[in-house]
């Protein structure tokens, strides 16, 4: 039985490539045809609704999405009996999720079971507690170094979050002047790690402003718009307009830092830019969902060095 994670090559077992690269393809393919997310409005329904559906990971989120909108709080048939003495209606939609160390799993949204009363302040998905645990900088960061991502802080303009670039370019993804070339490797595991990319964030500025810029850059690198160290990790997608490359990295920084409970002008950029041109230009929903469920497991916990 295949095993599934929240990135590009984490499928294990009896896979061929052919049917890992349909599936990978499949929900952009979705998209392309129906066009049902191009429109301004349903997208930004798309990213509000898994932004505040934190239960389950963005990637299952949008899955939800896409197969009942207005789903509420959802569980699969056992945990509902269990916790709530509540079973599916005999007409209940099935919803289809990826699961951990198998395919996948069925849920159902609250709407469609029937049983024992609900308790008074039934938990809602949607709601937001506590802050940002400042250790999840350093986690992100600390993960980051594995994928050879050196981040620094250094002392920047008040006007400058920060920016990303590949190590073997002489400038960063956004075009702000030039850095000087330098080979380096990073220390992880009694194991010397090429340095792929750096990371630079404002030091004059406090962590949450630089958690979300650290999130739009990661957003940047996962989404591939500064190349890769290897395409089993994540793609090179350097030939895609600055318009675009800035709308998935703000997408991403959205989704991650809405899901940890924190505002950003992110929501502001997407909507501005969808107020202008009326829909969203011709990103991946694929890579945004997964670049995003990448950066929010990083700020959790360490997560396995890369392997090819």
């Amino acid at each position: 039985m295949p095993k599934v994670d929240d990135g590009w090559g984490g499928i294990e077992g009896q896979l061929d490539l052919s049917a890992l690269d349909a599936a990978k393809s499949a929900l952009d393919e979705l998209f392309l045809l129906a066009r049902h997310y191009r429109d301004g409005r349903k997208f930004m329904e798309l990213m509000h609704f898994v932004a505040r559906f934190r239960r389950y990971s963005a990637f299952n989120a949008m899955l939800v999405h896409i197969q009942m909108p207005g789903a509420r709080y959802v569980l699969p048939a056992k945990r509902w009996a269990k916790e709530y003495g509540r079973l599916p209606k005999r007409s209940a939609q099935p919803l289809v999720m990826l699961q951990p160390m198998s395919p996948i799993m069925f849920a159902f949204d609250v709407g469609q079971t029937e049983g024992r009363r609900l308790p008074d302040g039934f938990d809602d998905p949607f709601s937001v507690k506590g802050q940002l645990d400042p250790s999840c900088m350093t986690m992100t960061m600390s993960n980051a170094q594995r994928d050879g991502v050196n981040v620094e802080m250094r002392s920047l303009g008040n006007t400058l979050g920060g920016y990303v670039r590949n190590a073997d370019s002489a400038d960063h993804v956004i075009g702000f002047g030039l850095v000087q070339r330098e080979e380096r490797t990073l220390r992880i595991d009694n194991a010397d790690v090429p340095v792929f990319a750096e990371i630079v964030l404002n030091a004059n500025l406090d962590d949450k402003i630089n958690y979300a810029t650290l999130t739009h850059e990661l957003g940047h690198l996962y989404c591939g718009h500064v190349g890769t160290p290897n395409p089993r990790w994540w793609p090179d997608r350097r030939n895609l307009s600055r318009s675009t490359r800035e709308f998935e990295a703000e997408s991403v920084s959205f989704l991650v830092c809405q899901r940890a409970g924190l505002e950003t002008p992110a929501a502001e950029y997407l909507n501005g830019y969808l107020a202008e041109h009326g829909e969203v230009p011709s990103i991946s929903l694929d890579v945004v969902f997964k670049s995003a469920q990448r950066i929010e497991a990083m700020r959790s916990k360490r997560l396995p060095a890369r392997t090819d």
